[in-house]
C-alpha cells in the first residue's frame, strides 16, 4: 500500500510488475528501501493465512480503462488509496501489513503498445503458456511477489 501512496504522490502511472523497482528508483527510493518493501511482500506470500498474520489485503479488478494501461488518468488509484485509508486497519505502522493485489502490478505483463492488435487465438495461447510457466496464488513466487 505504501508504494501506491507513493506512486499518487508523485502522479505517476501504477507500472508493471516488472517495472516497479526501476519506476521507485526514478522516484528516488533508495535499494534499501525498496528491498523493505519487497521483504514485506515476501513476507505476506509466505503466510499461513495473511489475516492471522496481521495483514490485509485488498484485491482489486475492474475494466481497463484504456488499451494500453488500465489506469491512465490515475483515476483508480487515487480511488484506492482514497478508499483504503478511510479503514482503522490502514493507519500508522498497520499502513506497511496492508497489500492491493493489482493484476498489471503484481504478475508480469507484456509490453502492450506492440501487441494491441492480437488475434483471439494468439492472446489466449499467451495466456496458456503464462500459466504453464508462472506460479499463481497460492505459492506465489519470489519475483511475481505483489507490492
Amino acid at each position: 500500500f505504501p508504494v501506491l501512496k507513493i506512486l499518487l504522490y508523485h502522479q505517476k502511472r501504477v507500472p508493471r510488475r516488472q517495472d516497479v523497482c526501476a519506476t521507485l528508483q526514478q522516484l528516488g527510493m533508495t535499494d534499501d528501501q525498496i528491498l523493505q518493501f519487497q521483504n514485506s511482500a515476501r513476507a505476506i506470500a509466505s503466510a499461513d493465512f495473511p489475516q492471522r498474520e496481521g495483514f490485509s489485503v485488498v484485491c482489486l479488478s475492474y475494466a481497463w480503462l484504456s488499451k494500453n494501461h488500465p489506469d491512465p488518468s490515475l483515476f483508480h488509484l487515487s480511488l484506492l488509496v482514497s478508499a483504503i485509508e478511510s479503514h482503522w486497519w490502514a493507519y500508522g505502522d498497520r499502513a506497511h501489513r496492508v497489500f492491493v493485489f493489482w493484476d498489471f502490478l503484481s504478475f508480469n505483463q507484456r509490453d502492450r503498445g506492440e501487441h494491441l492488435m492480437v488475434e483471439e487465438d494468439a492472446n489466449s495461447t499467451y495466456f496458456e503458456a503464462e500459466k504453464e510457466t508462472k506460479p499463481r496464488m497460492p505459492g506465489v513466487s519470489e519475483e511475481e511477489t505483489a507490492f
